[in-house]
């Protein structure tokens, strides 16, 4: 049953991993996006599945110390941010108590002695990769991303996560790609990756590859003076949103970036942590606990760039 016109006014006793509140409704358990513990809320059931329910928040009746207004205008619409509507203390707080109740529910520990999480010197403008859906206007191109559980487009061209040259680039991409016809139709996504030094890798993501990519090269080079690679994937998605077919349009094969004194040299699709200053604080925390000899061997498993 979708939409049930029938309100609730629920307790929010609870958190999950997707960001969202649980409550009970008549003994089921409904997960309410955009609540905080403690809160009270009315709410509808937008969604009933066997053993849960979705529910869709109309009114915080009883609002928590923590709660605080988002800072992004397309907040309540996109999926991208979760808790915005947290204060950032909240934010550490929730995070460590879902550490701990994975501790405590799945891996069956009677006790979880979790440290508290270490804050991040950067809450905005920290990502230094980001990842834009494409969608064609008319004459035009917008970015943004897909709203939460589905495929519903918004737009977001002022995202508030990327750092700056990523953001910059952002704004500037949209007038130079719409001047050409099969980027209006073809192009799916932009993936933008930012390094230290304030260098940008971008990555067309295509349904075929562009026969305008001899002409564009050079606008995009001259719109964007910090572009250190331009790389082309095309073809149907074979691996999260990246398709089978790779081409070098201009620049570097290998994109550098610097990390706890050591220079990494990264492909287009490489993984390393979004938060590079946040990464360098994991890191050498895991370095410290490890407390290594230089006599282990050592195995860095899921690593993408084995930046460990």
């Amino acid at each position: 049953m979708e939409h049930e016109e029938k309100h609730y006014s629920v307790l929010i006793d609870g958190f999950t991993a997707a960001g969202a509140g649980v409550a009970h409704v008549d003994g089921l358990a409904v997960f309410v996006p955009g609540v905080l513990p403690g809160e009270r809320a009315v709410i509808r059931i937008s969604q009933r599945r066997k053993n849960f329910a979705i529910g869709e928040l109309l009114k915080v009746q009883d609002p928590s110390a923590a709660r605080t207004a988002p800072l992004c205008t397309v907040y309540q619409h996109c999926g991208g941010c979760l808790l915005q509507h947290a204060g950032y203390p909240e934010q550490l707080r929730l995070k460590r108590q879902l550490v701990v109740d994975a501790l405590r529910r799945i891996g069956a520990f009677a006790e979880a002695p979790v440290a508290e999480v270490l804050p991040s010197s950067d809450v905005l403008a920290y990502r230094n990769r980001i990842s834009y859906h494409v969608q064609a206007d008319g004459d035009a191109l917008r970015l943004g991303f897909y709203a939460t559980r589905s495929k519903d487009f918004i737009a977001a061209p002022g995202c508030l996560l990327p750092q700056r040259p990523l953001a910059e680039a952002a704004q500037r991409l949209p007038e130079v790609l719409k001047a050409y016809p099969d980027c209006r139709a073809d192009l799916r996504e932009l993936v933008l990756r930012c390094n230290s030094a304030g260098e940008l890798l971008l990555t067309l993501v295509t349904r075929q590859p562009l026969s305008s990519a001899r002409d564009l090269v050079p606008r995009l080079v001259a719109v964007l003076p910090q572009l250190r690679s331009l790389w082309e994937c095309s073809g149907k998605p074979v691996y999260g949103i990246y398709g089978g077919q790779w081409r070098r349009l201009f620049g570097d094969e290998f994109f550098p970036e610097h990390l706890c004194g050591l220079q990494l040299q990264l492909s287009p699709a490489t993984f390393i942590q979004v938060n590079s200053s946040q990464t360098e604080v994991l890191y050498r925390q895991v370095a410290q606990m490890a407390e290594l000899s230089g006599r282990e061997t050592v195995w860095d498993l899921y690593s993408g760039a084995g930046t460990i």
